[in-house]
């Protein structure tokens, strides 16, 4: 049963809270245009509080409509997770740290292929990040819900590469 795969997260993007613990928590930082919810629930999860995932509860998300959109999108989260982060240090957890070094090593992949151990390191990175997706497709089976696969694929990277760009475009520019 799904109940069993309830557990225990760190944020939730579709939350229900208690009016208490919102009450005890204070108020979202209306400041923090992007990732306003994550600090939220950090703030919560400091307090004590905990925020339960649980499958049989469904929510709606309609998707942005295209891929430049969607790059927009998240090159905002990345930047927002930026502020997150200067205002609660705290909050890093190592997946937070994942695309902006992706983005990092995409920049610095035309490099390392000029020598013999960088392009052994990006087709390595290369074929696990090609694993990593075509495990996803397969898993998540986006054909089963009329999705267009090759977009379901391409959407990873975008998220990834903007959201990690954003986090490191904020944090630079401050």
């Amino acid at each position: 049963s799904d109940l069993d795969n309830r557990r225990l997260v760190d944020t939730i993007g579709h939350p229900a809270y208690r009016r208490d613990a919102v009450v005890d928590t204070g108020p979202f930082d209306e400041s923090l245009n992007r990732n306003s919810d994550y600090e939220f629930n950090y703030r919560m999860r400091h307090r004590g509080y905990v925020l339960l995932f649980d499958p049989e509860i469904v929510t709606s998300y309609h998707p942005r409509g295209s891929l430049v959109e969607l790059a927009r999108q998240f090159f905002h989260y990345g930047a927002g997770k930026a502020r997150v982060l200067h205002r609660h240090p705290g909050s890093v957890q190592a997946r937070h740290l994942i695309p902006p070094a992706f983005a990092v090593f995409m920049l610095a992949a035309p490099v390392l292929v000029s020598f013999r151990a960088g392009r052994r390191l990006v087709g390595t990175v290369a074929a696990a990040y090609v694993g990593g997706l075509t495990l996803a497709a397969a898993t998540d089976k986006p054909w089963r819900d009329g999705a267009s696969t090759a977009i379901f694929v391409a959407a990873f990277p975008t998220m990834h590469l903007s959201w990690g760009t954003g986090l490191l475009w904020s944090a630079i520019t401050g």
